[in-house]
């Protein structure tokens, strides 16, 4: 895992380009500098000042930092967080959130793997969620998640879309590898002999 804060003004990251294919990364760049009467505030730094932000996998927390207070003259501009591709194709950030059964929080745990509509694969080494028991995944437009492991437990929900954000809640019981629930699309009722 990798926690960066850009000083003032400053990017989170600064890199020429950068890939993140698992682990979890969390950037902030850092706030622009207060104005004065007669200096407008500082601009925000970036999370990632990179050309080129490639994510296949791990949970990517991206903050562009504050632009400065106004104090008179003008406020700077808020710092980005970043554009993120994969494959040259936009990606969108996804907040997961697991919760145990009775709505609480799950955090630092490790996730094991993901079920993702259309199916395909993602870096899981290294995901453990937050202090708010969340993962961040970038995800091209309209692939959504359906199910969450640590491995021992699943957690499932409704599934959330690219771009937003859900709650996925532990699973009574289960297999430990999430799979597609629309992937098999009909069930078979149990057979006696």
């Amino acid at each position: 895992s990798l926690r960066v804060f850009g000083g003032v003004g400053s990017d989170g990251i600064g890199a020429k380009s950068l890939t993140v294919n698992g682990g979890t990364l969390t950037a902030v760049g850092g706030d622009g500098t207060p104005g004065t009467e007669d200096t407008p505030g500082g601009d925000g730094g970036r999370a990632v000042g990179a050309d080129v932000l490639t994510v296949t996998g791990g949970s990517v927390k991206l903050t562009g930092g504050k632009a400065g207070a106004d104090g008179g003259s003008g406020a700077g501009n808020d710092g980005a967080a970043a554009v993120c591709v994969r494959d040259g194709e936009p990606l969108a950030q996804t907040t997961v959130t697991l919760t145990d059964k009775d709505g609480k929080a799950v955090e630092g745990t490790a996730v094991t793997a993901l079920a993702l509509s259309p199916d395909m694969a993602y870096g899981t080494q290294g995901v453990v969620t937050d202090e708010t028991g969340s993962i961040y995944l970038y995800l091209p437009q309209d692939t959504k998640t359906n199910a969450v492991s640590d491995g021992s437990e699943i957690y499932t929900g409704t599934p959330i879309v690219s771009g937003e954000s859900g709650v996925m809640t532990l699973s009574q019981g289960g297999d430990p590898q999430p799979s597609d629930p629309a992937a098999s699309g009909t069930t078979t009722a149990p057979t006696t002999e």
